[in-house]
């Protein structure tokens, strides 16, 4: 029953070994994938799974339309699927590209054994093609490789289409290349749509030409089925693109020439067809992105491709390698005047990155392998002459690459004959030289390999195959340390993910927007789009999507943009100007953060009412989510209330449950004119649209698996297989059927978990009571609560310092903290214990927790390391640092009146420096506490530095900024950072403060210390 799956197990196996480091998640991918991709399916799930469909993005940006976004898989029934019915995180993510990599192996078999009836062709030309530059250099591009794995299984059923014309076959393709539109990226799938159109033209003709007999009605019906459903499947997309296209300057205007051709696959990185090692380091050699350098197929299959021509190609493989080529020079971007010629076509030029274009190049080159492959197989004998010919001209050019290499590597530091901490600093610790001369004599030595096999073999198709796996897998494994994969623990990064709220807190309208950032975000292994994880919103964003009114205002009103940064999400103001007084030099970002510019109607509208805001005027959020926030407000006049989230059409205002009309507001944002007295205001996202067309999308995608099941099973004789096919077609469908029922959104479940952790809490107080003991209690929530406890929340530095005073002024021997679903950073346990040391979980559940700290005589928390520079000495393991002063005023006696003096002549603070010594087992797995007061005149940027250094290289740096509210006024900074994994004796830990903005500071007490339980 199982002997047809053989293959595609076969195909399974390579994948894994090939990409093992994904595979088992051995190390996390590369920044794009955890930057773009694990952010946006990480959202996408959490409104799914909240029953809230992702039309809007607030967390980025200051709001955008994700629907619309064609990088997002909003509309991909693997998206849908996977991110509802299973916590995105980045195992799932690995496990997600490891499956579509097989995807696009068992794709790419199916398509070579339909054109060549060949399976040893089709399994070598498969493994060559998962296994080519083109995968391993866009590892960290998901939406490259889902594009690559659905990519053969369209070309298949387009050209069944073509050839049998049935209507079975135009649904099936219509089907993938749906999922190309709605997973891949957009300009493989427009490039695949204008193949499939000069495909058609050239059938015809050629049909024509050589009097073939075709059923041109039957041809005609099958592609407008085709075309048909692809359109009705599309809907979502083409609709929201009609929807956002006046919104985006890319659509209306297209890309540049100079940001278009950037990413080509410039001359030099031909070198990649023989040599991929090469691309690994010394991105300015190649003039390119190192993921956009590598073409490479294989040697074995460059030597094939070369034979295959000489041997003589027919005209329909003759227009296949001058397609092949005419997407090679392309690629090529400004090197020839191709690429800029390609962008007048239709929808291409609003596109960058040149290179991609060579993915069709490397598609047809392993076409026209695999067919050489089916008649080569047979006459091998025959063709000795070609193979060597081949052969010699691929290794004259190998011999001339290797002399030019060994020319200029200095053998005296051969990076390779260092030692490195891991295989991965090793592997890409060589530069371009190094890396080609290397790789050249592998190459050489695989040459050997095939002439042998071609003279010598007896199972010539079984030995080339293996050739081929080991040759193009030691490709892979070479170029992965670079291009795919990173030194960052899953594990790690994946426990931090876990911790980040759930559902959609309500925005903290304590807190400046300003304070939002990627860079404070501090989610280790993740550097952009980190406010998605943390539900924070920001005008951060790493995506080429912009609304154009938001770029406007970034790129042309700087300060006004910056001031109104410096309000909270939402903000009453009763200052009014008309844009066209708008100066933007004029503004300071720090005094007119209330001024709101409109455009001229609006103000001439609004400006003779009384608008004002008074004392006592309050805004609260009653509930949130992406696409609906709904407002308490009271004011005693009229004013202008303001949300600070980017206007979009789809957007309505209601207050007290009637629409009001929308205000733009700074020339991006959305704000109502809001009467005095008590009030409900609700923004709402409403697009019913997009939501009927999807509607009738989704239930098209249904009908078609379905259709597609039933098909399948009639077409079998396996009765065993039959009864397998239903027992999963059911069982898979009563799980679905079960997790959609009964699915709890979170957001619907906090109050119930409020009400279980105020009951607990009081429990636990009382019982404190009755032992004559007391305890103070805080409530880290974005809840209101009803018992009279102390709330805060924790989003920047400045609440952490609220918390260390907090704790200081506490006079009770115990301290309860309790915590839901909210930022819970590690350094606010390190705070408490700073005086309660003793620390125990009372209660602990998902998102929730009750701990319990206790001043204990008998109790001192054991450390591994333990320093404190109160500046009133020289101390060891200190660097000695001139600057100190001793005339500093402070709100509390007991701080040092000695501190250590940052100006623009004394930039970096004293120095901590801890060699690692033979307790570096027991380091692992432990965080270091790093802590300091601050004060300043003004306004100061600086950050708290923690590296790490071996060898005298830095190995790991990692920064926070530093707060210092004001004169007389000391502000408590703590950092809590991991001890990676990766430790040695002999590591020198770096501890200090970076004055960059070269404002007058001091600091005082500055405190690092290692606990050791």
């Amino acid at each position: 029953m199982f002997h047809r799956f053989k293959p595609y197990i076969f195909l399974l196996f390579i994948t894994i070994m090939a990409y093992w480091q994904i595979a088992f998640c051995t190390n996390a991918v590369k920044w794009d994938m955890l930057d773009c991709w694990l952010p946006w399916r990480y959202f996408i799930g959490e409104c799914l799974q909240n029953n809230v469909f992702p039309f809007w993005n607030p967390y980025q940006a200051l709001g955008y339309p994700l629907y619309a976004d064609l990088s997002v898989p909003i509309w991909s029934p693997e998206v849908m699927v996977t991110s509802f019915f299973f916590d995105h995180s980045i195992y799932s993510l690995q496990i997600l590209f490891v499956l579509y990599i097989f995807v696009a192996a068992a794709g790419m078999f199916r398509l070579i054994r339909y054109l060549t009836q060949n399976n040893y062709a089709a399994l070598i030309i498969s493994c060559a093609y998962i296994l080519s530059g083109f995968f391993i250099a866009h590892v960290q591009h998901f939406i490259l490789i889902t594009s690559a794995a659905y990519m053969p299984w369209f070309f298949l059923y387009f050209i069944k289409i073509l050839n049998k014309q049935l209507w079975q076959d135009s649904l099936k393709s219509a089907f993938f290349l749906f999922l190309m539109v709605t997973t891949g990226y957009a300009t493989l799938t427009i490039l695949a749509g204008y193949l499939c159109f000069f495909f058609t033209i050239f059938f015809v003709w050629y049909q024509i030409k050589n009097k073939k007999n075709i059923a041109f009605n039957k041809l005609l019906s099958s592609l407008f089925v085709f075309l048909l459903f692809s359109t009705v499947l599309c809907l979502p997309i083409i609709v929201s693109f009609i929807q956002v296209m006046p919104q985006i300057e890319r659509f209306s205007q297209g890309v540049s020439d100079s940001t278009a051709v950037r990413g080509p696959l410039s001359p030099k990185s031909f070198l990649s067809f023989i040599s991929p090692f090469s691309m690994v380091n010394d991105e300015k050699f190649f003039h390119t992105d190192i993921a956009m350098s590598n073409a490479y197929i294989g040697i074995i299959t460059l030597v094939l491709l070369f034979t295959a021509i000489l041997s003589g190609l027919s005209r329909i493989h003759k227009l296949v390698l001058g397609t092949s080529l005419i997407f090679l020079l392309v690629a090529a971007g400004d090197s020839f005047p191709l690429f800029k010629m390609s962008r007048h076509l239709p929808l291409l030029g609003v596109f960058r990155f040149p290179s991609l274009y060579s993915y069709f190049s490397t598609f047809f080159f392993f076409i026209l392998v695999a067919f050489y492959l089916n008649k080569g197989f047979a006459q091998i004998k025959d063709n000795k002459k070609q193979i060597v010919t081949s052969t010699l001209l691929i290794t004259l050019l190998l011999f001339c690459v290797l002399i030019i290499a060994f020319a200029k590597t200095d053998f005296g530091q051969f990076s390779y004959l260092k030692s490195y901490s891991s295989f991965g600093l090793w592997v890409n610790s060589g530069n371009v030289y190094e890396n080609t001369f290397l790789y050249a004599i592998f190459q050489l030595v695989i040459l050997g390999f095939f002439l042998l096999i071609v003279f010598k073999s007896t199972n010539f198709r079984f030995h080339l195959l293996l050739l081929v796996l080991t040759e193009m897998t030691v490709s892979v494994q070479g170029n992965i340390y670079k291009t795919a994969i990173t030194e960052n623990n899953v594990k790690s990064l994946s426990n931090q993910l876990r911790d980040q709220p759930k559902g959609f807190p309500k925005p903290n309208l304590s807190i400046k927007i300003k304070n939002y950032t990627d860079d404070n975000r501090k989610i280790n292994g993740l550097w952009r789009n980190t406010n998605i994880f943390s539900k924070t919103i920001s005008a951060d964003c790493f995506s080429s999507f912009h609304l154009k009114d938001f770029d406007n205002l970034k790129d042309h009103f700087p300060n006004l943009l910056n001031a109104s940064l410096n309000n909270p999400l939402i903000y009453l103001s009763g200052n009014i100007f008309s844009v066209n007084s708008l100066h933007d030099t004029l503004i300071d970002p720090n005094k007119n953060t209330k001024d709101v510019y409109l455009n001229d109607n609006d103000y001439k509208e609004i400006k003779e009412s009384a608008l004002g805001i008074s004392n006592g005027d309050t805004v609260s959020i009653a509930a949130f989510t992406p696409n609906e926030i709904l407002l308490n407000t009271e004011t005693k006049k009229i004013t202008l209330l303001t949300l600070l989230q980017s206007n979009y059409s789809s957007w309505k205002i209601f207050i007290d449950n009637k629409e009001v009309k929308k205000i733009v507001a700074n020339t991006n944002f959305m704000s109502i004119l809001l009467p005095p007295g008590s009030h409900k205001v609700k923004f709402m996202f409403d697009n019913k649209v997009v939501v009927f067309v999807s509607s009738v999308t989704y239930i098209l995608v249904l009908i078609l698996i379905i259709y597609f099941i039933v098909s399948y099973y009639k077409a079998q004789n396996d009765k065993r297989w039959k009864h397998l096919i239903i027992t999963i077609t059911v069982t898979s469908g009563l799980w679905m059927g079960f997790k959609i029922v009964n699915n709890k959104p979170y957001i619907g479940s906090e109050n119930e978990y409020l009400f279980e952790l105020e009951t607990k809490t009081k429990t636990i107080v009382d019982s404190l009571k009755s032992n004559h003991t007391d305890a103070n209690v805080l409530f880290n929530t974005d809840k209101t609560i009803k018992l009279n406890y102390k709330i805060m929340r924790f989003e920047e530095n400045a609440d952490l310092d609220a918390l260390a005073k907090l704790v200081h002024e506490s006079k009770s021997t115990h301290f309860i903290y309790t915590w839901l679903n909210v930022r819970d950073p590690l350094e606010v346990t390190e705070i408490i214990r700073s005086k309660y040391p003793k620390a125990s979980t009372l209660f602990d559940k998902e998102r929730r927790s009750i701990r319990l700290f206790s001043i204990d005589t008998n109790y001192t928390r054991p450390s591994l390391f333990y320093s404190c520079n109160d500046f009133n000495k020289q101390y060891t393991q200190w660097s000695h640092n001139p600057s100190v002063i001793t005339s500093i005023k402070a709100d509390f006696t007991e701080l040092s009146v000695n501190a250590n003096l940052l100006d623009s002549l004394n930039i970096y603070s004293s120095t901590y420096e801890y060699k690692i010594g033979a307790e570096v087992n027991k380091l692992k797995e432990k965080f270091m506490t790093i802590s300091l007061d601050a004060i300043a005149e003004k306004e100061f940027t600086g950050v708290l530095v923690y590296a790490i250094d071996r060898d005298g290289k830095t190995y790991q740096y990692v920064t926070q900024n530093i707060v210092a509210n004001g004169i007389n006024k000391w502000t408590k900074n703590i950092l809590q950072k991991k001890i990676p994994q990766e430790i040695q004796p002999g590591d020198i830990i770096k501890i200090y403060v970076w004055n960059t903005g070269k404002a007058k500071a001091y600091i005082s007490n500055f405190k690092v210390v290692c606990y050791a339980d």
